[in-house]
């Protein structure tokens, strides 16, 4: 009788104690499926009275945050020479090495010089056949191309003479390589090289002391060092 009661009271407890776990994660509106969902790498959204079920707003996706990821290497001096050691191991440099050029080609002052350098360019990354040839749309290669080729054009070439083909550069870095690139020691080593810029960045009054005290001239504030640059001198002498 006592290990038949022992038996009944032991399953009565599981069952008010899982009748009680229901009965909380009903009126907290939660199942266990909600709750894989909500560690999956989103949050769940309560609705308003009367609205209707509750929501779940996905967080930010890895896609995306690589896509950051990648651009913010993109736009860092520091962080494209990392970019371009990937790049080179992958055979296709060239694609960067335009992204650069195309940016400086920009910067030109007068029509003269950016007519020079894009004539550069030309013989350099979009004739066939040529050291660097990109791997771009032909149409986009051909109409830039017929429009270096254009002298009356080419007197004052518009700024966004290179759009499409940045575009498509672009396009073709994050397709083919953004995945491999932030998976791999290059992008970890460039984006700590540019934390570390960025916090010695910030702090310009620390820094400006810094110098001030590296500039400022040495003095001797003990016997042992003017006697370690006495021993010093000598030895000069007799050398």
């Amino acid at each position: 009788a006592l290990l038949y009661q022992k038996v009944f009271y032991k399953d009565m407890f599981k069952s008010a104690r899982a009748a009680l776990i229901l009965g909380v994660d009903s009126q907290s509106g939660s199942t266990g499926a909600d709750e894989e969902t909500a560690g999956a790498g989103g949050r769940r959204v309560s609705p308003k009275a009367g609205e209707g079920p509750e929501t779940r707003v996905p967080s930010q996706s890895i896609g995306e945050m690589d896509r950051e990821r990648l651009d913010l290497v993109l736009k860092n001096p520091i962080g494209r020479l990392y970019l371009r050691q990937f790049l080179e191991k992958k055979l296709c440099p060239e694609n960067l090495d335009w992204y650069v050029a195309s940016k400086e080609w920009r910067k030109l002052p007068t029509p003269e010089e950016k007519c020079e350098r894009a004539r550069e360019m030309q013989q350099h990354y979009l004739v066939f056949d040529s050291p660097s040839e990109l791997n771009i749309d032909s149409h986009t290669q051909e109409d830039i191309n017929n429009l270096i080729n254009d002298d009356e054009f080419m007197k004052n070439p518009p700024k966004d003479l290179f759009d499409a083909i940045d575009k498509e550069i672009i396009k073709l870095i994050h397709t083919n390589y953004r995945s491999v690139f932030t998976a791999s020691e290059y992008c970890r080593e460039a984006e700590s090289l540019l934390e570390w810029t960025k916090r010695f960045q910030d702090l310009p009054e620390q820094n400006d002391k810094s110098c001030a005290r590296a500039n400022r001239p040495r003095r001797a504030h003990s016997t042992t060092h003017q006697a370690t640059r006495q021993q010093t001198s000598f030895f000069e002498t007799k050398m």
